[in-house]
């Protein structure tokens, strides 16, 4: 399955409809679950608690729907290191956002 995440504001909102129009190719291949009028607290919730064999695209997320503003790279930050998935983003701009303190023992 693949959880798609965008946010509320009018550039999620085109990103997640480009996303859906290039992924509807893939659509009984694969399962797409869009996570887009939420909280940040849901979306971390929802994202700390997927099904194994999950991955999560990241498109954006720059407003939820209480109306708080994120950065694309603050948001994801914020639900990465609870999220039980591999999250996937489109911009480099979110490379090293979302990473996860390692023990050294788990390197």
């Amino acid at each position: 399955m693949f959880v798609v995440v965008s946010g509320n504001s009018s550039q999620d909102k085109f990103l997640k409809e480009q996303a859906q129009h290039e992924l509807k190719k893939y659509e009984g291949k694969v399962r797409f679950t869009y996570l887009n009028d939420v909280s940040m607290d849901e979306l971390k919730a929802r994202t700390a608690s997927l099904p194994p064999k999950t991955v999560v695209l990241y498109i954006a997320f720059f407003l939820d729907n209480q109306g708080n503003s994120f950065s694309g790279p603050v948001a994801l930050s914020l639900f990465a290191p609870t999220a039980n998935a591999p999250i996937y983003g489109i911009s480099e701009t979110y490379l090293g956002a979302g990473n996860r303190r390692r023990q050294p023992d788990r390197l």
